[in-house]
């Protein structure tokens, strides 16, 4: 159970390893927590120090806890898929907003030829 923990500490801190290095870093709030991520160092530290732990206690460990995650993303990939785009699509409706149209100025019958 220990070992399938750092097996998933390990793969989250890696994923948020790849959207910094992509984004440049992310910050949102979950109700009064806020969640944020802008250096590399942190997600790098923890992802070592949990690779680090499963590897000591010896590869066929480390391999069977990295395999149950494989096993779990496989069998949810659909509900995974769904959410991703649900929650994709809600941030653009929620933060991509264009700005407001201005207006189109018609010739007044005085400006007309």
């Amino acid at each position: 159970m220990v070992w399938r923990v750092l097996a998933w500490i390990a793969t989250v801190a890696g994923l948020t390893l790849i959207v910094v290095l992509v984004t440049g870093g992310f910050r949102f709030d979950v109700g009064p927590i806020r969640i944020s991520a802008h250096g590399i160092v942190q997600p790098l530290l923890v992802m070592a120090l949990a690779i680090g732990a499963l590897l000591w206690r010896g590869s066929a460990r480390a391999g069977e806890a990295l395999a149950s995650i494989t096993t779990g993303i496989t069998r949810h990939a659909l509900a995974i898929a769904i959410g991703s785009a649900i929650a994709i699509g809600s941030a653009g409706i929620g933060f991509g907003r264009s700005p407001p149209r201005r207006p189109i100025r018609r010739p007044t019958s005085a400006t007309a030829p």
